[in-house]
Order: structure tokens, then sequence, then C-alpha cells
């Protein structure tokens, strides 16, 4: 059985924080309410015809992608492409691969070393 460690949030501000322990099944019922921690390095899976990154996942250290959302904390971490990062997300659902879909709610870099850099002098 695999256990999951996260934070729990009762309420939409984030004010009613509790730590458990959550089974699989747990993560899979409460996904809208369930605060994961991650830590991986970010990846580009889609780029346009200049070569910017468009789309990126997370990829932790057992090779399991997560699909990054391209909300605001999102569009900051198209910048930091192979970067390693730990993170807090949360799980909104599934992308046509069947990855887990996550939004970013903060993260801190951990090894800022960048591979790719934008090519419009950023």
């Amino acid at each position: 059985m695999h256990f999951a460690f996260a934070t729990f949030c009762n309420s939409q501000d984030n004010s009613d924080k509790r730590k458990i322990f959550l089974t699989r099944a747990d993560l899979v019922t409460k996904l809208n309410q369930v605060i994961i921690q991650l830590e991986g390095t970010i990846l580009p899976v889609d780029f346009d015809r200049n070569g910017h990154v468009l789309e990126i996942t997370l990829e932790t250290g057992d090779f399991i992608q997560y699909t990054i959302s391209g909300d605001h904390k999102g569009k900051e971490l198209l910048d930091h492409t192979y970067a390693h990062i730990m993170a807090s997300a949360v799980i909104t659902g599934k992308d046509i691969f069947g990855n887990s879909v996550i939004r970013i709610i903060d993260y801190k870099l951990v090894d800022s070393r960048r591979k790719n850099r934008r090519n419009d002098g950023s």
C-alpha cells in the first residue's frame, strides 16, 4: 500500500491546515483539498517555432511527471527549465497523456542551473 504525506486544508484560504497521512485511495477522493509537496526537475515539454518553452512538467526523483498549469506560478517556472525545485501544489486534473496536472502554490529553487535559456534575451 502506498502512503503520501500531505497538508489538508478545510478552508479556501488555507487557514485550517492539518498534516495527515493519506493512502492513494484517499488522494483520489480528496484531490481538490490536498496540497502535496513535490521535489524534482522542471523539464520542457512543448516549444513554439522560435524555441521558447510553452509547457513544462515537474519530474520527480522516481520519474513521475506532473504537468504544470499555466497560471502565474507556472509561467514563472517557464524561465527555470532544468532547475531543481521543491514545490507545494494542488492536483487539478489529468492531461491527455494521463499525467496529473498541478497548480503550483509555492516553490523554492534548490538548484537553479539552467541548460536551456529563452531566446528573447532573458
